[in-house]
């Protein structure tokens, strides 16, 4: 399958809100490489892209008006197929802590020395998002281990599983049953892999969205994009049990109101939010 890459070339000070920009358009992936200046590298779907080049401009000049002594960012696009810019994780996920609990490897390094007090988690993303690197992942993570090991063998829903790394965290901490779901069927296929590698058995997967699953659980995790929780949010009240809990990431700080309003509409009383970096998570 071809993708659109777009390179935009950006001073530091402007990374961040670049990339949340991107992600805020739907990007299938953000990376960075370099530090001055920083190569920013997002891709889209070919009838996506034109659209979102022409309003990043848009954005960029924005920006140029609120910084006018910062260089100016250049932008260039190309077309990939999805196997080279997944193949491309592989220079940027190094072994590192996880969490309080885990230490994550990346799969073709798993021979290396781990961690002796962490739990190893072995990973491939193949073509799925969801390495641990992401500031919305180690949320999401932060938050499984504040509540599974004090629940009783706890049903856990992972809505928009990815690469699996949740459902791995979770099975770890305790849970008694997962369901992992992503509407897209290369993700379910990299996520049950990267399960059967840390051996993880039992974990029901299936390519469809949160309103499509079946039964009740007390714990749903899910790190996607705001739109989707939006329209989500009613799937995921009517599926959690009495007093389950509710994690959501994937957001950014910016859209804390706008997802604690929806929240409390929804009949989520109690909200929780957590922050790192321009990133944001939540507990309902």
């Amino acid at each position: 399958m071809k993708w659109t890459e777009l390179r935009i070339e950006s001073p530091d000070r402007l990374r961040e809100a670049i990339s949340n920009y991107l992600v805020e358009q739907g990007a299938e992936g953000v990376w960075e490489e370099g530090t001055f200046p920083v190569m920013l590298r997002a891709y889209f779907a070919p009838e996506q892209a034109e659209a979102v080049q022409t309003s990043l401009t848009v954005y960029l000049e924005s920006l140029r008006e609120l910084y006018p002594r910062t260089q100016r960012v250049h932008v260039s696009s190309q077309t990939v197929v999805r196997e080279e810019w997944a193949e491309k994780w592989k220079e940027f996920f190094q072994p590192q802590a996880l969490g309080e609990r885990f230490f994550l490897i990346p799969k073709w390094r798993r021979n290396e020395a781990l961690a002796a007090d962490r739990m190893p988690i072995v990973l491939d993303p193949g073509m799925a998002f969801g390495t641990g690197l992401h500031e919305s992942t180690r949320l999401c993570v932060q938050l499984l281990e504040s509540i599974l090991p004090q629940a009783e063998a706890p049903r856990v829903l992972d809505a928009g599983t990815g690469s699996g790394i949740l459902s791995i965290v979770a099975y770890k901490l305790g849970a008694g049953s997962i369901t992992a779901v992503d509407v897209d069927a290369v993700a379910v296929e990299v996520a049950e892999e990267n399960c059967a590698d840390n051996d993880c058995p039992g974990i029901e997967f299936s390519v469809c969205s949160a309103d499509k699953v079946a039964g009740e659980f007390d714990v749903i995790v899910a790190n996607i994009l705001l739109e989707a929780h939006l329209q989500s949010l009613e799937a995921y009240r009517s599926r959690l049990r009495e007093g389950g809990r509710l994690i959501l990431s994937g957001l950014l700080v910016s859209q804390r109101e706008t997802i604690h309003e929806a929240l409390q509409k929804n009949g989520f009383s109690s909200v929780t939010f957590l922050e790192q970096g321009e990133w944001l998570a939540c507990l309902a």
